[in-house]
């Protein structure tokens, strides 16, 4: 038999879980790199559990997105019409879409909602099957406080629509291109004169010279006023590639700071055939630099021994 029930009985309080303040939920938050996959993880899951975390989580989300596909787009596109603070608050932006061709749309979506994005990253992206690619590439035009662009693992139609890509950008400090590729082989058609605005800006050069050439007289008209201080090529051994790399190291000068060139060869090519070309670099040079690295790499099948590998 149940006991009676006192009418005049106090309720039960309702005694919430303790909270941590918000001075130091912030500086958990800022501890969280977001540019670190899993810190971005980590964070999301926070903000999704902790309504408290919400606000604070998305603000520091938007400053460095990463978007794979055109849902995580149109998402991110509905934020910025909803919160045009947060676009002022997004500095680096990088698309990813291993999975299709979209882009395109990404670009045409998010632009005009970003005026502060500085620094603009692909990696893994085609724009070979692309409907909406003209529009795209015009928008680019909207990124107008880009500094930083990088081009990894990127299929172009040809090399015109890549000329167009970096030379949308009037204030591009920064230019990381590796592992090009044009969906047309051997594209080199010449550029109206118009598309053909210096890149007077670019302090810092990383290419490998991947789909280099035809265009390696194009890159150099446009490079040739650069205020290049650091430089970073990974050329496969040509003569080609020999002129594009001591042509780049005359339009620096002694403003250049920071070297690194690689030669690649592979292994049928033999090191004998590497020296001469280390050497005529190293002498032809009419500029006084420190060299932080200057290396020829053999291409190579075979894997290094564990002694070779704890050596290096």
């Amino acid at each position: 038999m149940t006991a009676p029930v006192d009418a005049n009985a106090a309720s039960p309080i309702n005694d919430p879980q303790p909270r941590l303040s918000p001075e130091i939920c912030e500086r958990i938050i800022d501890h969280l790199d977001p540019f670190w996959p899993l810190s971005r993880r980590t964070l999301l899951n926070c903000a999704l559990v902790c309504r408290g975390w919400y606000a604070e989580s998305r603000v520091v989300l938007f400053e460095m997105p990463v978007l794979r596909t055109r849902e995580e787009a149109i998402a991110c596109a509905r934020s910025l019409t909803q919160i045009p603070l947060l676009g002022a608050r997004l500095r680096h932006l990088t698309i990813a879409d291993p999975s299709g061709p979209k882009s395109a749309s990404i670009l045409v979506m998010l632009a005009g909602k970003l005026p502060k994005l500085a620094s603009l990253h692909f990696y893994s992206v085609s724009f070979e099957h692309c409907s909406m690619r003209n529009s795209a590439f015009w928008s680019l035009h909207e990124f107008n406080k880009i500094t930083s662009l990088q081009l990894v693992r990127v299929t172009l139609p040809s090399a015109r629509p890549f000329f167009q890509v970096i030379c949308s950008f009037p204030r591009l400090e920064h230019l990381f291109c590796q592992d090009l590729r044009w969906s047309v082989a051997r594209s080199t058609a010449p550029l109206p004169e118009h598309h053909h605005m210096p890149l007077t800006r670019v302090a810092s050069l990383e290419y490998d010279l991947s789909c280099f050439e035809g265009i390696g007289h194009i890159l150099l008209g446009l490079l040739d006023q650069a205020i290049l201080e650091t430089l970073d090529l990974h050329p496969q051994v040509s003569a080609a590639a020999l002129a594009f790399t001591q042509h780049m190291l005359d339009i620096a000068g002694k403003r250049l700071k920071d070297i690194t060139i690689t030669f690649r060869a592979s292994k049928e090519d033999g090191r004998s055939n590497i020296q001469p070309l280390l050497l005529f670099v190293l002498t032809d040079t009419n500029f006084r630099v420190t060299l932080r690295a200057l290396k020829a790499k053999q291409l190579t099948n075979k894997q290094p021994r564990p002694a070779e590998q704890a050596a290096t």
